[in-house]
């Protein structure tokens, strides 16, 4: 069993104790996620194909990052990037998502590989931003969720994610 290791989410709570439950509870949250995204990935042979314009994208995303955060960006983990055949997104999320998204608390990222190269690799870039953004995962009502992700913001008297926007791109990924 692969065992999870959060990246890039800071993980609040009060004790070490919570801290634990927190990570235990992701990890049991990705593998979940891994058994019901199974059914809509591509074959290994074209995962093995498709995985070359993904490290490729996955250099110019920590070139660009680089430049925003004027820190060192670790390699994302391709083993975290789920290919699924095309319109496997629309079918797994049953219509909320087109084309891929991601996890920022989980760490994964899962898009459609269509029959452009160029469709799929900049896919992978958008979602690849969005996990440099900053996240901070905390218990809320019981279930891990992001007090604030990117450029979202959790409202915990409100209990929802509030829109906030920036003028520039480095404000949301630093």
């Amino acid at each position: 069993m692969e065992k999870f290791e959060a990246r890039f989410p800071k993980i609040i709570a009060r004790t070490p104790e919570g801290k634990k439950e927190i990570k235990e509870r992701l990890e049991k949250d990705y593998l979940e996620f891994r058994k019901e995204i199974a059914p809509y990935e591509i074959s290994k042979t074209e995962r093995e194909e498709a995985l070359p314009i993904i490290k490729d994208m996955e250099s110019v995303a920590r070139k660009i990052l680089e430049k925003y955060k004027k820190r060192p960006e670790k390699p994302f983990p391709l083993e975290r990037v789920y290919l699924l055949r095309q319109g496997g997104i629309e079918a797994y999320t049953s219509g909320r998502a087109l084309g891929g998204f991601c996890n920022p608390i989980e760490q994964y990222i899962a898009l459609d590989r269509t029959n452009s190269d160029v469709e799929t690799t900049l896919t992978y870039l958008h979602e690849r931003f969005h996990l440099a953004s900053p996240t901070a995962v905390k218990m809320i009502e019981g279930e891990p969720k992001p007090l604030w992700s990117g450029i979202f913001v959790f409202d915990k008297i409100a209990k929802k994610e509030v829109k906030i926007q920036f003028r520039e791109i480095g404000e949301a990924i630093k």
